[in-house]
């Protein structure tokens, strides 16, 4: 019997060995899409962080960017659940795309984009995560703080576990 695992899910590493904004993105990413009670955390997050006025701001860049992938990407975006371990292809390419755009480092951002969607969005993407990753810096630590710890697979499971 084999499994099928989208290409963007495969693991290609741990959520700990990321450097801080790489990991917060990480993070970010998948609290998002972990429901209204994961969003509302992470605008509390935002509002301690940078008072309610500039954290809606900031909060409106880091939506910009997520809107700007996923509107432009021909596929869907792969992620892992909220609390595992793992690093899968797509969550690795879009932390390294935010991370390379906060840097100023577009060219490199550029071809990361292009990972995700066609060429003529790749600018408008690097413009959004140009916006975001500096933002997402700042935030890094406390959502950290919002993610649950990690719960290792059984011992003895029948079936593998799939991230």
């Amino acid at each position: 019997m084999s499994l099928h695992v989208p290409v963007g899910a495969l693991p290609v590493g741990t959520l700990d060995t990321l450097p801080p904004l790489e990991a917060a993105a990480v993070r970010g990413l998948r609290l998002w899409f972990s429901g209204q009670e994961a969003q509302a955390a992470v605008w509390n997050v935002f509002a301690r962080t940078f008072g309610a006025r500039q954290g809606r701001a900031s909060l409106r860049a880091f939506e910009s960017f997520v809107d700007t992938l996923l509107e432009a990407s021909p596929r869907p975006l792969m992620r892992h659940g909220l609390a595992c371990r793992c690093l899968g292809a797509d969550e690795h390419a879009f932390a390294a795309l935010l991370s390379a755009a906060a840097r100023g480092e577009r060219e490199e951002a550029i071809l990361l984009a292009l990972a995700f969607v066609p060429a003529h969005h790749a600018l408008p993407l690097v413009a959004a995560a140009e916006a975001a990753g500096p933002i997402l810096a700042r935030v890094a630590d406390p959502l950290a703080a919002l993610i649950p710890p990690a719960r290792p697979a059984p011992a003895s499971a029948a079936f593998p576990t799939l991230h």
